[in-house]
């Protein structure tokens, strides 16, 4: 036993040896108080301790309750106060915030490669030599769609007339003078063999393939239409020059919805135009490219004047200044942008596209252009993914506007 004495305090450090909570002996030195508390404990360890670590196995020795000590402990310098810890097996130095953090993928889908598409016009394969190119209409030929059965192509323009053509004989088949104005735009039944055509008087229906007049639409909507659309359920839409957005009933004409468009914070209101519309593949929803020079999945900064999308989702989309942009559906990725030329003796400034249309194949885009020319695109066959890359990088956010 040792004594030890302070200012008014006495203590003896004496040996302590008893049964620990596990069923062993414990064994150690502990200071006694002036008021017969043991206020520290020291295990030294036991004989049947140091037996059971030789066996293998694991034992605690766990000290009787101890008092707080009525004077202050003196304080543990840290070494490791204000460092980062390091895990185990990692590098002892500091290492950075966005190396600890994990590294979450991209929500936004990879884009499908897709080959560019380059300017044709209609060649003989078993010759190699071409046969022609389209020409007949007066003034701006602004609407067109196609179908695999005659007339394979029909055509609207600003001359107020609407053409069918046999693209084997190279010449026009027929042409309707209903409108008094310019069409603008038409769109063709998926399913029924039919079309409507709109300009700024009404919009006609039509009975294919001889061009057959039906009947008008029962309401006007009094503005320029610069595109229509329907699908296979007989919703017609079409889209006005301010921004009006109305749906019709295909069979009967009647037009059973009004909407209008609002233009984005920080646009004019005679920026509330729709160009362009069309449905995608299932029909069940609508695109509408609009004056603001947005398209929701990027910018073409210009006029976007029409729009169509094949099988294989490749997007077209057609620009005021002559800008010919193809899209991959799924991602929203622009892999090709195209520029039309126009023909000898034009201006620059007829350099604009305001109709194109897939054929019923998809591989074929038939573009309607100010130059009063109709020109026609495909795929180049040459193309490979060495040669083309995709040059593709995931935006950084999902944006609204």
């Amino acid at each position: 036993m040792r004594r030890r004495e302070g200012a008014g305090v006495q203590s003896e450090s004496v040996f302590v040896e008893g049964e620990g909570s596990c069923g062993g002996t414990a064994r150690g030195w502990g200071n006694i108080g002036g008021h017969g508390e043991v206020s520290k404990f020291i295990p030294t360890g036991s004989q049947d301790s140091r037996d059971s670590k030789k066996e293998g196995s694991q034992s605690a020795i766990v000290a009787a309750p101890t008092m707080q000590p009525k004077g202050p402990e003196p304080a543990i310098p840290n070494r490791n106060a204000g460092a980062v810890v390091s895990v185990t097996g990692s590098s002892e130095r500091y290492q950075s915030t966005s190396a600890l953090m994990e590294r979450i993928p991209s929500r936004w889908p990879r884009p499908t490669w897709h080959p560019p598409w380059k300017n044709y016009r209609v060649w003989d394969i078993r010759t190699k030599a071409m046969i022609f190119a389209l020409s007949g209409h007066d003034n701006t030929v602004c609407s067109v769609f196609a179908r695999p059965t005659d007339p394979q192509v029909v055509t609207g323009s600003h001359d107020t007339t609407i053409k069918f053509w046999d693209l084997a004989a190279g010449k026009s088949m027929a042409t309707l003078t209903h409108h008094k104005k310019s069409v603008r735009a038409m769109a063709l039944h998926p399913k029924e063999q039919s079309f409507t055509s709109a300009s700024a008087d009404n919009i006609k229906k039509f009975s294919l393939p001889r061009g057959e007049f039906l009947h008008n639409m029962l309401s006007q909507q009094k503005t320029i239409i610069n595109s229509m659309a329907v699908n296979e359920d007989g919703v017609l839409a079409t889209a006005g020059d301010n921004g009006s957005l109305w749906l019709w009933d295909w069979k009967s004409g009647h037009n059973f919805q009004q909407a209008q468009t609002i233009v984005q914070p920080g646009s004019l209101d005679s920026e509330a135009c729709i160009y362009a519309l069309s449905y995608d593949i299932s029909g069940s929803r609508l695109v509408t490219c609009e004056a603001d020079k947005t398209i929701k999945m990027s910018q073409q900064k210009t006029i976007i004047n029409s729009m169509a999308v094949n099988e294989d989702g490749v997007l077209a989309t057609a620009g005021d200044n002559g800008s010919l942009w193809l899209w991959d559906w799924k991602s929203g990725h622009n892999f090709q942008q195209a520029q039309t030329i126009v023909q000898p003796g034009s201006l620059d400034s007829e350099a604009c596209i305001y109709a194109l249309s897939y054929d019923i194949s998809g591989s074929r885009l038939v573009t309607c252009e100010a130059d009063k020319t109709i020109k026609m695109w495909k795929e180049d066959p040459t193309a490979t993914p060495e040669t083309h890359p995709l040059n593709f990088k995931p935006p950084k956010e999902f944006r609204r506007y």
